[in-house]
């Protein structure tokens, strides 16, 4: 084909296309013969982004504009006003279609978008508003929520009344998606310094949560159910981790030292040991301690040694350094009367115990949320 003739065959192409959808990807509303050619130019405009301030060449669209580009760059208060003053003239541009408008039902939609802006204009010193709230889907807002809107429904009324009505109902649908998508771009504006700030502290918490399960001492089903249970976390998976974990009934190893002097057969011995009840405290710099910058504790341990013409059992205390070692004593009859035992002991089972992903999560919703019961399944 040569060149000369690459426009007619565009042109060609153009004429089999309905015009009325190519002006809708313009962010022209065409006339339609029916309620089904209307909603469906409102999605190819929705697609084109034609309700954002970039493509509205109207007085509303400039005016949010001017404020975004005031409150760019910005932050706190200096970002909020200008953001407030955007979404208070969208408002009043929805209450103003509010009063004018005669077709059957859209009052009700209005009366609502109304309300959701209030609501998200006083969202905004503390939480950015909610954009999610705002996303198109389908001709619906609001979706999954109990004041879902749904305009096409009277659109379709309207079209079966007759050409004007239809015509009518279209254009505000139009207005509506102004509304929605002008408020939905401020609020998602308003909400990117937000994330940036968000996501490095879901970062370092999540830093907090893998040093709690996989740095912290190891944890049996019986200690990590008793840990979830006293851990009450009011924010549930977006609160830090317990700067605590509590010890019961903890199996471990030990080595004995009993002492080199003749009234002992040997110096050393292997002992089982349980620590019967202790208590672990978290770093500083991890888990919120304000106590130390180092995981330290201790436990009330018994012992059980095999080799021995004495006691085997004996009661004791260990402390627990960096998570890792463990120092401690007992007393104990050695078979040359009671003595103090020494003993040396490593976390060898944080690699056998790893927690499961249901597990970890159950301990970070704590008893005071239901965050697992909302949760989605995989």
């Amino acid at each position: 084909m040569s060149l000369s003739r690459v426009p007619m065959a565009v042109a060609a192409f153009l004429l089999l296309i309905d015009p009325g959808l190519v002006l809708a990807a313009d962010c022209v509303l065409q006339r339609a013969d029916d309620a089904g050619e209307y909603l469906l130019q409102l999605s190819t405009q929705v697609n084109q982004q034609c309700f954002t301030v970039e493509e509205l060449d109207t007085v509303l669209g400039k005016s949010v504009e001017q404020q975004l580009n005031t409150a760019a760059g910005a932050l706190g208060e200096e970002r909020w006003e200008p953001v407030l003053v955007a979404l208070g003239a969208i408002s009043d541009y929805a209450r103003t279609r509010r009063d004018a408008v005669a077709l059957d039902g859209w009052k009700r939609i209005y009366e609502e978008l109304l309300r959701q802006i209030t609501r998200d204009m006083e969202l905004i010193p503390i939480s950015g508003g909610r954009q999610t709230l705002w996303a198109w889907d389908d001709h619906k807002f609001f979706v999954d929520e109990p004041f879902s809107l749904d305009y096409a429904s009277l659109v379709r009324v309207a079209c079966a009344s007759g050409a004007d009505s239809c015509s009518a109902a279209a254009a505000e649908a139009v207005e509506v998606n102004v509304v929605a998508g002008l408020t939905r771009q401020v609020l998602k504006f308003e909400a990117r310094p937000r994330v940036v700030e968000y996501a490095v502290e879901l970062q370092k918490l999540k830093g907090d949560w893998d040093y709690y399960f996989d740095k912290g001492r190891s944890q049996f089903i019986w200690e990590l159910l008793l840990n979830a249970r006293l851990y009450e976390a009011d924010d549930g998976e977006l609160a830090p981790p317990p700067a605590y974990q509590f010890i019961l009934f903890h199996p471990m190893v030990a080595l004995e030292y009993v002492g080199a002097g003749p009234q002992n057969e040997q110096a050393y011995n292997a002992a089982a040991l349980v620590e019967l009840i202790g208590y672990n405290r978290l770093p500083k710099s991890r888990a919120g301690s304000k106590l130390s910058s180092l995981a330290i504790g201790g436990s009330i341990v018994g012992t059980y040694t095999a080799e021995n013409i004495g006691d085997r059992i004996g009661i004791g205390a260990m402390v627990h350094i960096n998570n890792n070692w463990s120092f401690g004593f007992t007393r104990r009859d050695t078979g040359a009367g009671t003595e103090t035992t020494w003993l040396v002991s490593a976390d060898l089972l944080k690699t056998v115990l790893k927690k499961s992903s249901e597990a970890r999560a159950k301990l970070r919703c704590g008893t005071a949320n239901d965050c697992i019961k909302d949760r989605p399944a995989p």
